[in-house]
């Protein structure tokens, strides 16, 4: 009777016993202004120093966050940063078993002057091969290849959308635009294999 009462009081304490394994914690706060209003969309990035280990995420619309499941101990560097604002560094954070660390941030404005950038570009005419699933096969091309069938389709093999039925870019052969020497060539009975 003894036996069936122990079975019973382990069956009993068997879920507290699962809620005892906790092996990670969690850091938690908030990023703001110096005029304390949230910061939405700031990167906040925390590396546990001894293993190299990163967590990273990015506040919400109210500039809360939360890095769930972290290893416990440290120490860690955490780093908040937003485009146009000064990162905010803190190191020699802990993190505790099992609990959320609070910490919150404040980025000041970063007045920065950028240097001017220009952009210049130089427009090259159209080529085949510059655009889509073309393809130019030069006239050294046609002529240093094998053909065993004499037949455009050993020419064709040069590019790497087609397949062996002349079907590229997996149209059908007869809505492709073949040309050769500029001249359409889509006759499905002289094109085909």
């Amino acid at each position: 009777m003894a036996d069936r009462w122990i079975v019973m009081l382990l069956l009993f304490l068997s879920p507290f016993l699962g809620l005892a394994q906790e092996t990670s914690g969690a850091l938690t706060g908030r990023v703001t202004t110096t005029t304390e209003e949230g910061i939405a969309g700031a990167t906040v990035t925390a590396v546990h120093t001894p293993s190299g280990t990163r967590y990273a995420l990015s506040t919400d619309g109210d500039g809360r966050y939360t890095i769930n499941n972290m290893r416990i101990g440290g120490p860690y560097t955490v780093t908040t940063s937003m485009v146009g604002m000064q990162d905010d560094i803190r190191s020699d954070i802990f993190i505790r078993l099992g609990g959320a660390q609070q910490l919150d941030f404040v980025l000041g404005a970063d007045a920065q002057a950028l240097d001017e950038v220009t952009i210049t570009a130089r427009v090259a005419g159209q080529r085949a091969d510059t655009y889509g699933a073309g393809q130019n096969i030069s006239r050294e091309q046609v002529q240093g290849m094998p053909t065993a069938s004499r037949s455009v389709t050993d020419i064709t093999r040069l590019t790497a959308q087609g397949s062996r039925a002349n079907s590229f870019g997996g149209t059908h052969v007869r809505h492709n635009n073949g040309t050769i020497d500029g001249a359409s060539n889509n006759d499905a009975s002289g094109f085909a294999p």
